[in-house]
């Protein structure tokens, strides 16, 4: 009896070694105005800001910049009578007021940065001021707006064997 359950128990231990060892984990850091909000929402148009890779991703959605469908239904962007063009994105990082390298403009309206130091320059950073400039369609009147976003981290396992954590 003793030696069954010791076999058992290293069967186990085996098991829960190999299930531990399997697990990899990896980390979305994104900035965003609300800590559950993935979107900054505004009357017109709708923000992200996320890490992939080397490069800073900040995406300004209109629904003329995307189709108006993903950009109500998926999106839930506010219905508005504003209809706005965002014609640039700047950022700064609070604490050690960096910049990034604009590297790419995709689809007019996802904007691409990068910095040889960008996860140094996050580490470093809790906060990240973002200023969008947008055109009124109809009116073509310019107006600038600055959001104030905190960074958020989130961890989650990966691996190849089914786990719960």
């Amino acid at each position: 009896m003793v030696n069954s359950s010791m076999k058992y128990s290293s069967c186990l231990g085996f098991i829960l070694i190999l299930v531990l060892a399997s697990c990899s984990f990896s980390q979305d850091i994104s900035y965003r105005k609300e800590r559950r909000e993935r979107y900054v929402k505004e009357d017109g148009f709708v923000m992200s800001c996320i890490k992939d890779g080397n490069y800073l991703i900040v995406g300004a959605y209109t629904p003329s910049s995307w189709d108006s469908t993903f950009y109500y239904d998926f999106l839930s962007g506010t219905k508005t009578n504003q209809k706005f063009t965002v014609t640039a994105v700047s950022l700064q990082f609070d604490n050690t007021a960096d910049t990034l390298t604009l590297k790419e403009v995709r689809n007019k309206r996802d904007y691409v940065f990068t910095s040889p130091n960008l996860d140094k320059i996050i580490a470093a950073n809790k906060k990240l001021r973002l200023t969008v400039c947008l055109t009124d369609i109809e009116s073509g009147i310019s107006e600038s707006r600055e959001f104030i976003l905190n960074r958020r981290k989130h961890t989650y396992p990966t691996s190849t064997l089914p786990h719960v954590l």
